[in-house]
Formats: C-alpha cells, structure tokens, sequence
C-alpha cells in the first residue's frame, strides 16, 4: 500500500511539473478572440482564426469574472469577447477530449465584455446565433 502510494504521487508530481510547464512556450503576447466556456470546455478562440483553432484556457488571474453580468449563448454556452495578455503552449491535443490545439495561461484580462458579431467570427465557420440564457444574470 505505502509503495503504491509513492507511486500515485510521484505519478502526480510529474504530471502537475508537466502541465505547469506546457503552456509557457511562448512568451507572454496580447491575444483578443472569443471565450466559451463552462461545461466541459474552458476555451479561447483566436480573432482571426484562419485555422480555426480552438485553445484550453489552463489558468486565469482571480479577478477574471469581475464585470461580467450576462451573455449569450453559443450552444447553451456563454460566448464572450476577450482581450488579454497570455502565454501560449505548444502546439498539440489538449483539453476536453484533445479538442483544443494549444494550451493558454491569462495572466491579465484587457477586456471582458459580452460577444458581438461585429466582433469577428472566431473560427466559427458562420456568426453565431445568439440565445439568450435566461438561467445566466
């Protein structure tokens, strides 16, 4: 049992060195795009997106949410428009199911606003239709 539990942990040492380290391949850039997340994603999709990529948001400043009061929907998730200053990780599978193609740490929010289709089309091949959720106030 002792030695099992060396082994879970050193498993788990590794992997938070590893992931704590993936996402800082790039030095720190402003990015602006949209940001869908809540149920199973937590994702940022870069304005343009030629590529159409999608990028696993790993971590955010405390006060991300300050400000933020209501949105639409995009797939009965919240869709918002986004300016930050970020580090981007190498290219590769990461986040739900490996959807999204690189990993980002938000390190400071510029803006944080609700998504308008003036906005860009963030990689979605047409504007989204924009549901309000009457359950998000």
């Amino acid at each position: 049992m002792k030695n099992t539990m060396q082994k879970i942990l050193a498993f788990l040492a590794f992997y938070v060195f590893v992931h704590a380290h993936a996402a800082s391949a790039d030095p720190e850039k402003t990015y602006t795009g949209c940001y869908s997340c809540c149920f199973e994603s937590n994702i940022f999709m870069p304005i343009p997106n030629p590529n159409n990529e999608n990028w696993d948001v790993v971590s955010k400043p405390k006060n991300f949410w300050v400000g933020i009061d209501k949105a639409p929907s995009l797939k009965n998730e919240p869709i918002y428009f986004l300016k930050v200053k970020a580090k981007l990780g190498k290219a590769g599978q990461f986040g739900h199911m490996g959807l999204a193609n690189h990993e980002m740490e938000i390190t400071q929010v510029l803006e944080f606003r609700e998504y308008k289709k003036s906005d860009g089309v963030c990689g979605i091949p047409s504007p989204p239709e924009l549901i309000p959720d009457p359950n998000f106030k």
